[in-house]
């Protein structure tokens, strides 16, 4: 299996998310790209559609993402 795709299946709840490049590159992501750094996932949305709810941050708005639009941040492991 793909990793990327299987790390897309792994979201859940609480996770820390930002703006993948497809995200980016949407118009109608322009105010989230410019204004928010990150979001945490606050709520799986309709299953067929595929869609997540995140919380964004400075900003704390919330918006609705195709999973393709956002990417779980790593987190950097101290050595």
């Amino acid at each position: 299996m793909d990793a990327t795709k299987d790390r897309r299946e792994n979201m859940k709840l609480g996770d820390l998310v930002e703006l993948s490049a497809y995200g980016n590159k949407r118009q109608y992501n322009d105010s989230i790209k410019h204004r928010d750094k990150f979001g945490l996932v606050v709520q799986k949305g309709n299953e067929l559609l595929g869609w997540w709810r995140i919380r964004w941050y400075p900003s704390n708005r919330v918006v609705n993402h195709y999973r393709n639009e956002v990417k779980i941040v790593k987190l950097k492991k101290k050595p």
